[in-house]
């Protein structure tokens, strides 16, 4: 532990550590570190004796966290930076109180001791304990904690199955296991650690390295446990299977592109807007790539200091920052395109995703966007709120709260709980191409098909560095009511003026023009939840075209004063045509549904095909 740069760059975290150790101490337990993923905001006294099966506002996941131990470890850090005996006797205290009256059984393997918070604790207990050091504890103690140890061992090898190779929870169980095999030295566990960590590896993640949960909350948890087995064997001297590294890289370099300009999760899937500079440190800390210093912190972060040799963290001071090779990330087979304008925080650019799958943590979320402008949010998901099955739970998961489109005022699925769906649906990969000026993307859904005869189709036209057009087509043989949801960053304030939406964020004005024939334009409120346990609202748009069959809606973003002379060429059903200046570049832009419909000229301007771009005299085909 590295006490001088703990306190002299992360005194805040510090505090907050200690703050923790201090109530865990009274058996008030609150979540808020880092990474705690099912998160709280208010301290839960938990009685004296301790309730260990303690379901604070019925909500399953309290007594899950609480038994996952994570204050355990504020309570070492606590100890280890201020030497107080306090924070050890609380320590000692608190973990042979579980241990005494938490036995393993039937029953409390679903509740004490279901695998992942048993991996969990796991990890936490053999962090501690490296903290404290082996003289904290009495021989007796010791070997009680070894046989506990054993015990969450044999717990996580007997839940092995075929089912946890393609789950979140497999790798959980993984993370224990490295920590129990380094708290006993076992190489031949270590090494069995790391080879189903690379069959779970290609079971679970894409080409590109992204999690077929479609959720980034999960995909930085199964990047932490990367880090911890490259951080841990580095500090032990330990070799690490080549395959980690790379995997700990393709998972890293996609998780770069779901983070907004400011560093921060999206919060689609059941993903909460965490802070993501930690990692970024972590990973060109072990890896000794500077691209992710770029968009870390300038010194090691808080974790890694409690843990990291002075070797690591010279080597972290000499690492140069260095630009990614590319601002574009594309997975077909997974669903998401991401781009932005440069690595900044103040960066423009989005992020759009039609996922084929995504399990119990997947939205209804096909053809999603996020943008952002001068590093600020604009248009977001909504993020998840709780994992209890409540009416604010689903209205998350529903097609309401994403930036997409519903038929006739019905979600594409039926959810039957807070994790299960009937219906969930097929997709048309996004395809995109990309010029230095302008990057255009199409993708689809199939969602609507059986129960609407309706087929929703895509498109997105970036003009660089900060102008977006949002084409949505749909094509039906009978008339329906489409509805788009624009869902604004709880900083902004959205307000009707005409026929235009004005969105008032920080420092400027976003405009929306939205070009649907005959539309009405409805402003109202939608839940937003940027953490576990935390729910508000903020502004939404509803456009809906009434009573159409196949028809073409068109939405022009951009911040105020940027286009100039906006205006409608072509204004039909299927069919429309917009042309407008920026920068004193002429655009014009056509979009339609329709098959093989020849040139169609609107003033100086022809276009042809389906979905056609001209700037100033270069024509670009977009969809032919």
């Amino acid at each position: 532990m590295n006490k001088k740069l703990l306190l002299a760059h992360w005194g805040e975290r510090v505090r907050q550590e200690e703050n923790t150790a201090r109530l865990a101490a009274a058996h008030r337990f609150v979540f808020d570190c880092p990474w705690d993923f099912e998160g709280t905001d208010e301290p839960v006294f938990a009685g004296d004796p301790i309730r260990w099966d303690l379901k604070a506002n019925g909500d399953d996941e309290f007594l899950y966290q609480l038994n996952r131990h994570r204050f355990l470890l504020s309570l070492a850090e606590a100890h280890s930076l201020t030497g107080e005996a306090f924070f050890l006797d609380s320590f000692r205290r608190l973990l042979f109180d579980w241990i005494e009256r938490c036995p393993y059984n039937e029953q409390t393997a679903k509740t004490l001791w279901r695998s992942l918070d048993t991996a969990e604790r796991c990890a936490n207990w053999v962090k501690s304990f490296i903290l404290l050091g082996s003289k904290s504890f009495l021989e007796e103690e010791k070997l009680t904690i070894d046989r506990l140890m054993q015990q969450h061992i044999q717990v996580l090898l007997d839940t092995q199955s075929d089912q946890n190779l393609v789950s979140n929870w497999g790798f959980f169980h993984d993370h224990g296991l490295f920590f129990g095999a380094l708290y006993f030295h076992d190489l031949p566990l270590l090494g069995r650690v790391f080879a189903q960590m690379t069959q779970r590896y290609a079971h679970q993640f894409d080409p590109q390295g992204v999690h077929r949960e479609a959720s980034c909350s999960y995909q930085a948890a199964i990047l932490i446990f990367h880090l911890d087995a490259l951080l841990f064997c580095k500090r032990e001297k330990i070799a690490v299977p080549e395959a980690i590294r790379t995997q700990t890289q393709k998972i890293a370099e996609a998780l770069l592109f779901f983070l907004s300009p400011d560093r921060k999760l999206l919060p689609f899937g059941d993903s909460d807007t965490e802070d993501c500079r930690d990692l970024m440190t972590r990973v060109a800390l072990l890896l000794g790539d500077g691209r992710f210093k770029t968009f870390g912190y300038p010194v090691p972060d808080h974790d890694t200091l409690l843990f990291a040799n002075g070797e690591m963290i010279a080597s972290y001071a000499d690492l140069p920052r260095r630009t990614p090779e590319t601002l574009t990330f594309f997975s077909q087979e997974s669903g998401h395109l991401s781009s932005r304008s440069d690595e900044s925080s103040c960066a423009h650019g989005f992020h759009w995703m039609n996922p084929p799958y995504g399990g119990g943590h997947s939205h209804s979320d096909k053809l999603h966007l996020d943008i952002y402008l001068d590093g600020q949010p604009v248009l977001t998901d909504s993020g998840r709120y709780t994992y209890r099955d409540c009416p604010e739970r689903r209205q998350l998961k529903s097609a309401e709260s994403h930036n997409v489109c519903t038929v006739d005022g019905l979600d594409y699925q039926t959810m039957l709980s807070s994790w299960d769906v009937a219906s969930a649906a097929a997709v048309s990969p996004i395809a995109y191409r990309e010029k230095e000026a302008f990057l255009f993307a199409e993708g689809a859904h199939y969602g609507y098909l059986p129960q609407n005869g309706v087929l929703c189709r895509r498109q997105l036209l970036w003009l660089k560095p900060d102008i977006f057009l949002i084409a949505d087509l749909f094509f039906s043989s009978q008339r329906h009511d489409y509805t788009a949801y624009f869902q604004f960053a709880p900083d902004c304030r959205a307000v009707r003026e005409g026929d235009i939406l004005r969105c008032h964020a920080k420092g400027f004005d976003v405009l929306l023009y939205p070009f649907w024939s005959g539309s009405k334009i409805v402003i109202d409120q939608g839940l937003y939840a940027p953490r576990y346990n935390r729910l508000q609202t903020r502004d939404r748009a509803c456009i809906t075209l009434q009573g159409q069959s196949s028809a073409v809606g068109l939405t022009l973003l951009a911040k105020e004063n940027r286009v100039q002379r906006p205006m409608l060429l072509i204004n039909e059903s299927e069919t429309k045509a917009l042309s407008f200046s920026v920068d004193g570049r002429r655009i014009g832009f056509f979009v339609t549904g329709k098959q093989n419909c020849g040139a169609r000229r609107c003033g100086n301007l022809v276009f042809s095909g389906q979905t056609a771009l001209q700037i100033d005299d270069d024509i670009y085909l977009l969809k032919r």
